[in-house]
């Protein structure tokens, strides 16, 4: 009965939010113009629908295949770390073990979307960005505060990659190889375009490396496709399919303390999905579309005890299924979307009970943006329910607001929820016990902010956040001395994030960035460790617009860990990234680059299990045709 109570609300929300309304001023959307490229205004993921970026209430940043190009990132991991208010944790250099946190949120809290295809594992909660190859990828939408009433289980936050696509009439494609210090090597291919009503993309690539910090080597091999058929002049369909599998030395080789314990080994993980979507104008202004995917990721951890020379693996396999249908109805003044989304996906590792456990997913949700005037409104609102942890209703309500021609306030209200780990919730081993009566964890953030291009070179955003996170998930220990997961925490998580960029003067351009941010345990008043408290980012360009750009970018991150733990973060760590065009043809253009990481040779890491790499060097070739 709460189900259907909670579809009835979600289906009276969209009627009663769906009456006409005023054209924003033209002006207000396009300040921003001023100071970004064309592709980066126009966002789908605030409402998974397209909107201007002027009427998007949620704090976000957009990356594109550009800027990706111009850092020369190798993987996600890479990209992520200079986004201002999303902090990045690395074992190691490129390809090595990542993960992502935002504004201060745990990794288990943000979501990873590719192809509509969730990235995060069943086990862990998180995503391993460390593997998920650049060169495939058109552009990311990160959101920065939770997404819930959007994509479900999203309590810190959603990235999502938009895959590149052949659209074009024009056949092409990249080859790139780059070459640097311990045998790295990282080495692509890519081939687009578009015959009649056929497109494509297809690339492929290889990441190596013996090791940029000791024993810590990696081989990696990618491939993706996506193929499109326009089957009438508002029918298309497209098919996608990602492969990525990548093995890694093991860190306790080289610093775990006690090497009879655990010895060297290495870890074995990979993806393969597929999605098959079809997008249809059904009658003016009207858009469905429908997808469906699979997914099937795994882990295979191995050690080998030095005592008795015997490998084990832990392994880790998740794989299912799922889909979506989303229902955009557009106006020049208004956009509604009704959609669901369903997933069936299984966790299969010996813990669970028999092996493995299901986890089956279904919601459905419903939002609204309505622009008044200089004023525009985005209630949402999406209800989930699970078979492993109940269900949960997300509710959200953004405003944008126009001060001036270039001035935007923006604020914003939303529940948000995280869905428990499956071990957590069913795992069994020694003196561990699962907990079936975990329920989501919750919070309700509060963001408010200001962007301006008002002064005259610089343009500026002044973001505020409050999320107020409970039925937090952490151990206790029974009387029976054994440890089990429970909804315990109620966390406190404030600060703000400070960006400027300036306007190119001679070819060159500043940014620069600043979060701080506060974590305290609600019932006791302690400062929660591990969440950064100071976070930095500066940045330089100069693109001469003709055939050199030069990147210097660097970051300084306090992450504020125990006093007990072995760390070192009161440095910067400095990347300068130089491009030149050597050759250009009608159809064909060949590039140098060249890379200096870490260029201080300065230490900055959270714990001494992983120390940052050294300064090192890479340098290659990319050509266009």
């Amino acid at each position: 009965m709460k189900a259907v109570v909670n579809i009835v609300l979600v289906i009276v929300y969209l009627f009663l939010f769906s009456f006409r309304a005023f054209a924003q001023s033209a002006e207000e959307k396009s300040f921003l113009s001023m100071y970004f490229k064309e592709e980066d205004l126009v966002v789908q993921s605030a409402t998974r629908s397209p909107q201007p970026l002027s009427q998007v209430a949620d704090n976000m940043t957009v990356v594109t295949a550009a800027d990706i190009e111009l850092m020369n990132a190798h993987t996600l991991a890479e990209v992520l770390n200079t986004v201002a208010g999303v902090e990045v944790w690395m074992s190691g250099g490129p390809g090595q073990k990542a993960q992502a946190d935002i504004l201060g949120s745990f990794e288990r809290h943000v979501t990873v979307i590719m192809d509509g295809v969730v990235m995060n594992s069943l086990w862990s909660g998180i995503a391993e960005i460390g593997m998920i190859p650049v060169q495939n990828i058109e552009k990311i939408e990160i959101i920065k505060g939770p997404a819930s009433s959007a994509w479900g289980s999203a309590l810190g936050g959603v990235v999502n990659i938009i895959t590149k696509a052949g659209r074009s009439v024009d056949q092409g494609g990249i080859v790139y190889a780059s070459i640097g210090e311990k045998n790295f090597g990282d080495f692509r291919a890519e081939a687009r375009g578009k015959q009649d009503r056929f497109g494509y993309y297809l690339t492929a690539g290889r990441l190596q490396s013996d090791g940029l910090t000791p024993h810590l080597s990696v081989l990696e091999h990618n491939a993706y496709s996506k193929l499109s058929y326009d089957i009438a002049e508002n029918t298309d369909i497209a098919l996608s399919l990602a492969y990525a599998g990548s093995r890694r030395d093991d860190y306790y080789n080289n610093y775990w303390p006690d090497p009879t314990w655990a010895g060297s080994g290495d870890s074995r993980n990979g993806y393969f999905h597929s999605a098959f979507a079809v997008n249809s104008r059904i009658v003016n202004n009207v858009d469905l579309n429908i997808s469906f995917w699979l997914n099937n990721q795994y882990t295979n951890d191995g050690s080998t005890d030095l005592a008795t020379f015997i490998k084990t693996y832990a392994k880790d396999k998740n794989e299912g299924y799922g889909t979506s249908a989303k229902l955009a109805w557009k106006t020049d003044r208004q956009t509604v979307v009704f959609g669901t989304d369903s997933s069936n996906m299984t966790d299969k590792i010996y813990v669970l009970p028999n092996g493995e456990q299901s986890v089956r997913k279904w919601a459905v949700y419903a939002n609204d943006t309505m622009s008044l005037g200089r004023l525009t409104v985005i209630p949402g609102l999406r209800f989930d329910s699970t078979n492993s942890n109940g269900d949960v209703t997300s509710p959200s309500l953004g405003i944008t607001y126009g001060l001036d021609k270039s001035t935007i306030f923006r604020a914003y209200a939303a529940k948000g929820f995280s869905i428990p780990k499956t071990g957590e919730t069913f795992g069994y081993l020694n003196g561990w016990i699962g907990n079936p009566n975990l329920t989501m964890e919750t919070v309700w953030s509060f963001q408010a902010g200001i962007e301006t291009a008002a002064l005259k070179y610089a343009w500026l955003k002044l973001s505020f956040f409050r999320n107020e996170i409970r039925n937090l998930i952490d151990y206790v220990v029974l009387d029976t001395g054994d440890i089990q997961f429970q909804n315990i925490g109620h966390e406190r998580r404030e600060g703000v994030l400070i960006e400027a960029k300036t306007k190119p003067v001679y070819n060159t351009s500043l940014s620069a960035a600043a979060e701080l941010t506060s974590a305290k345990d609600r019932d006791t008043g302690e400062t929660v460790h591990g969440v950064p408290v100071q976070v930095y980012d500066i940045g330089v360009r100069y693109d001469d617009q003709s055939s050199l750009k030069v990147l210097l970018q660097g970051r300084h991150i306090n992450w504020n860990v125990r006093a007990d733990d072995v760390t070192k973060y009161h440095s910067i760590l400095l990347d300068l990234n130089v491009i030149k065009k050597v050759l250009e043809r009608r159809d064909a253009a060949l590039e140098l680059f060249v890379n200096a990481h870490n260029l201080l040779n300065t230490t900055q890491y959270a714990t001494a299990l992983f120390p940052n790499p050294e300064r090192w060097y890479e340098g290659g070739v990319r050509y266009r045709f």
